[in-house]
């Protein structure tokens, strides 16, 4: 290669790529090779021939294979039961050391919707998740949302004073409310034996008083009452 102070040694390859080419000055229609950037986007060789470039832009166009197709980088597949996932290093569970231990029990839990399965995903170690129709988590849940739309009324009569007097609420009750026809006094307790001879610990009501309590959802509960006036009525409406 000539310029103008004469010949140049351009048999270093390695210093030409990296751009060790020193030009004093170009002769009518030479070529400033000077001008690394435009000489880095030249011609680029793999291994098995040219790299191609997008026009305009000069990026170089790339695509990846795989098992002979054509495949987006952008997009991720979802997983699929035909996946299959491995994690043999896995060494906790949950905080919990692991040894050789089969989660797929412990996965059942917890999208089963039975109180087993609930259970279960807490650790227990009983039973296996099965569900129990009017049991489940959902069916609970479910009747936590419903509003109350059925009243039940009780009318007992307590014909004895101080004598213990009781009723049970329906399943299921979210409110209730309770007091004498007449407004007279009485006690009231959740279990038996505090009323008759008063016992700690029980409620006293007031003259007047209709004592409620509501936002429940009750499975079981009884009323234990007494009034110390004998004949008097309690009367008592249940929703559920």
């Amino acid at each position: 290669m000539l310029n103008a102070g004469g010949q140049v040694d351009i048999i270093d390859r390695a210093a030409r790529l990296c751009g060790h080419v020193t030009v004093d000055a170009l002769p009518a229609g030479g070529v400033d090779v000077t001008d690394r950037a435009a000489r880095l986007l030249g011609i680029i060789y793999g291994s098995v021939g040219q790299i191609l470039q997008r026009g305009g832009t000069s990026d170089l166009i790339v695509q990846l294979r795989s098992a002979g197709a054509e495949i987006d980088p952008r997009s991720i597949r979802a997983l699929t039961n035909a996946d299959v996932v491995t994690a043999d290093s896995l060494t906790k569970w949950g905080g919990t050391a692991l040894t050789g231990r089969d989660i797929s029990g412990d996965l059942r839990a917890l999208i089963d919707d039975g109180v087993k399965g609930l259970m279960r995903s807490l650790g227990d170690a009983g039973a296996g998740p099965a569900n129990v129709t009017g049991n489940t988590v959902l069916s609970l849940l479910a009747g936590l949302a419903a509003r109350a739309t059925t009243p039940v009324t009780y009318n007992v009569t307590m014909t004895n004073a101080n004598t213990e007097y009781s009723q049970a609420l329906p399943a299921g009750t979210k409110r209730y409310q309770m007091g004498t026809q007449d407004g007279t006094a009485w006690r009231l307790a959740f279990v038996t034996g505090k009323v008759a001879a008063p016992t700690t610990p029980w409620y006293q009501s007031l003259a007047n008083e209709i004592y409620f309590e509501e936002g429940l959802y009750l499975a079981a509960q009884t009323l234990y009452f007494a009034c110390g006036t004998a004949g008097k009525i309690m009367q008592i409406i249940a929703w559920t």
